[in-house]
């Protein structure tokens, strides 16, 4: 689950459902007042795992700087990928 926050208090959490056998992933996202209190959920939609995958490493650099990306931290490297292609 991915946290960012606009303002103090107020909070947007994207959660991910991962489905391997189509290779896609679904995105909900839950939004809480400044109180902490959800007030409304909602799903974004499918996208491509590939799309995700790009999506979650072009973020983490940008992010760190350097290091390891979250795809690569947990293993959900794609075949192609690890083959060095």
């Amino acid at each position: 689950m991915t946290k960012m926050q606009d303002k103090p208090g107020r909070r947007i959490r994207l959660q991910t459902l991962v489905d391997f056998e189509r290779s896609r992933v679904q995105i909900i996202r839950n939004l809480s007042n400044t109180k902490g209190f959800l007030v409304d959920s909602g799903n974004m939609g499918w996208m491509p795992m590939e799309e995700w995958i790009a999506f979650l490493e072009k973020e983490l650099k940008r992010a760190n700087g350097q290091g390891k990306t979250l795809v690569e931290q947990f293993g959900f490297v794609l075949p192609e990928r690890e083959a060095g292609a």
